[in-house]
């Protein structure tokens, strides 16, 4: 009687076994369906990422370029006097 007992436990202890295992195997195919979701948000996501930082490269470039060109120009214009010319005041004008 005590062997009858002891194969009904493993018997239900195999389908509760069982029973988990279909479980885990249905929110595992759930997480798979989630990240796959997420991989196709991230992708566009990815890309733009990838364009902005091209653009930050250029823009990085751009400005080295004009402090070098500024660089360039300013032992140029330091003991300079200013070339505009302004037009003389309206009152100091002959008639």
């Amino acid at each position: 009687m005590n062997a009858s007992l002891v194969l009904l436990s493993n018997s239900q202890a195999m389908e509760e076994y069982q029973d988990l295992v279909a479980l885990l195997e249905a929110h595992l195919a759930i997480v798979e369906e989630m990240v796959v979701k997420l991989q196709v948000q991230m992708d566009p996501l990815l890309s733009i990422a990838s364009k902005l930082d091209a653009l930050n490269d250029a823009l990085q470039f751009q400005i080295q370029q004009m402090d070098q060109l500024c660089n360039l120009f300013s032992p140029l214009t330091q003991n300079q006097p200013p070339t505009t010319v302004l037009p003389p005041p309206l009152h100091a004008t002959p008639l």
